[in-house]
């Protein structure tokens, strides 16, 4: 196991409530993993803004979670 930033969203069929779920369950008590899930967010929303999915400032605020989590500019 290592520690992990997951990032989901609400509305992705390829990971349904019930999965985020028992992956809670797995983690929980583990301070080195995180789960995010962005409401009414499809899978792909921080992908290619050419896909009616995208969500331009969701995806920019994940990158920023996702370069805290990584510790970038410390």
């Amino acid at each position: 196991m290592c520690p992990t930033l997951a990032i989901f969203g609400s509305n992705d069929p390829m990971t349904p409530a019930a999965d985020i779920e028992a992956l809670r369950r797995a983690w929980s008590g583990r301070d080195d993993c995180e789960i995010v899930v962005v409401e009414g967010a499809e899978h792909g929303f921080v992908h290619d803004p050419d896909r009616d999915v995208h969500r331009p400032d969701d995806a920019a605020k994940m990158w920023e979670r996702a370069l805290a989590w990584i510790g970038a500019g410390e």
